[in-house]
């Protein structure tokens, strides 16, 4: 079926490709009992821009496997249906960190749809873990910078591998909170996978160092790349961070959907022409003549 019809957006300029993007990666609540009235944000949004008479180009969706529960199942349903009701392409992925090499055992489902009735060039990836010591565990080494002096300095460690860009592996040190204590557990280096921080008050010891893991390695452990900067504090920072899409899967889905634009520009056209484009209708016939 090749039935979509994709306009030109109306709040941005003519040429750029509209992609909505939707992510809720914190766990969700099952709750006893079943509520008849109860929708997810996501069919929220699409009752919103059904009203507004808004569309766009692409629609991303990132939410946790829960949502495949029987209790968040039938709004999920509710919402793949209005999509294709307005004639649009729909693609549900299982998405499984480990699989991308991320050494997080969370998964999360991944929706996307458009007026664009395409496949979506997205394989699926089975990289090679690497163990928690191979991602942190030259973050372990010494600050120059730190003397007699200026003896803190030794709390924030300093990385410089071969000559690269300097790392700064801030916050070495601190320890969880007596009533926190419990709820910690310590990293094993060996191992390839950790389960998912779900709560702030839930975290990682540093196996060596006996430490809560820094921004810094948590960061490593989820994908994010050493230049990624982070604000704010490092016990709200870290909870988010291991609960946060990773980059290097979300650049594939964004790789995906360049593709698809790719794909559907005629040829001698850069992707700039693309919302003039009917990409997804079918072909006007020919004017009758009698």
């Amino acid at each position: 079926m090749r039935r979509g019809k994709l306009l030109p957006p109306r709040d941005v300029k003519a040429g750029v490709p509209k992609v909505l993007i939707f992510s809720e990666t914190a766990p969700l609540v099952i709750r006893g009992g079943q509520d008849p009235d109860f929708d997810l944000p996501l069919l929220s949004i699409i009752d919103e821009l059904n009203a507004s008479e808004d569309d766009f180009d692409f629609l991303v969706c990132i939410q946790p496997a829960g949502i495949l529960h029987s209790q968040y199942l039938p709004s999920f349903a509710r919402a793949v249906l209005e999509l294709l009701k307005k004639r649009h392409s729909v693609h549900v992925f299982s998405v499984r960190l480990p699989d991308h090499g991320i050494s997080n055992s969370q998964t999360y489902v991944v929706l996307l749809s458009s007026p664009i009735c395409s496949d979506f060039p997205w394989p699926a990836t089975h990289l090679d873990t690497k163990s928690i010591e191979e991602q942190i565990g030259d973050l372990k080494s010494t600050n120059p910078r730190a003397d007699d002096d200026h003896p803190t300095a030794g709390k924030h460690v300093f990385l410089n591998p071969a000559g690269q860009v300097n790392v700064y592996n801030h916050g070495t040190g601190q320890l969880p909170d007596a009533p926190d204590k419990p709820y910690f557990e310590t990293v094993d280096f060996q191992s390839k996978i950790i389960l998912p921080t779900l709560y702030s008050d839930h975290g990682w010891l540093h196996p060596t160092r006996h430490d809560i893991l820094t921004v810094r390695e948590c960061a490593r452990i989820q994908g994010f790349p050493d230049d990624y900067i982070f604000y704010g504090a490092d016990k709200a920072l870290r909870s988010q961070i291991i609960a946060s899409f990773p980059p290097p899967i979300a650049r594939g889905i964004a790789e995906a959907i360049r593709n698809i634009i790719k794909e559907h520009t005629a040829p001698g056209l850069d992707a700039s022409t693309f919302a003039n484009l009917n990409l997804g209708g079918r072909p006007q016939k020919r004017t009758r003549v009698d």
